[in-house]
């Protein structure tokens, strides 16, 4: 299944992420873009592979991975990016802040930033950057988070 954005790499004969076995001929693969940044994350250790495509669709976790998959290809598919904010293009990569998973909650600071993209000048004034600061910080400090992508988001807020 192709969804569309930057995908695990696909080889003939690798090994199937879940079952062990080559992939092989012309057996039916999924192939995963990242799923997230947050090493903690469940679904983390599914991003960026590719599996049997029956393997992967067994796993009661299945329709989270697609939901979280179809976000981000709906965030990936303009180029180039728009601004969630000013919803004017962003041209150049040195003048964006992209969010992918913040939280798993739906509602919440922290909710209304997850898969969403901006111009730094326009999320300087946006008047939600104190509270999400304040979440991220927080996110931080909790220990909940793992890997270091938090910590480049603070930066890049600390930026602005």
């Amino acid at each position: 299944m192709n969804w569309g954005c930057y995908m695990g790499l696909f080889v003939e004969g690798m090994l199937c992420q879940i079952c062990g076995q080559p992939i092989v001929g012309r057996q039916e693969i999924t192939s995963l873009p990242s799923l997230g940044s947050d090493t903690n994350d469940p679904l983390f250790v599914y991003g960026d592979c590719t599996f049997h495509t029956g393997c992967i669709a067994r796993l009661g976790v299945y329709p989270e991975i697609q939901e979280r998959v179809n976000r981000i290809v709906e965030m990936t598919r303009n180029r180039p990016p728009k601004c969630d904010i000013c919803g004017q293009p962003i041209q150049h990569w040195n003048d964006i802040v992209a969010f992918t998973r913040l939280t798993s909650e739906t509602s919440g600071i922290l909710s209304g930033f997850c898969y969403k993209q901006f111009h730094k000048q326009c999320l300087k004034h946006d008047d939600r950057l104190p509270d999400l600061t304040l979440a991220l910080r927080r996110l931080h400090s909790s220990g909940e988070w793992g890997g270091e992508q938090l910590e480049l988001w603070l930066s890049d807020i600390d930026h602005l």
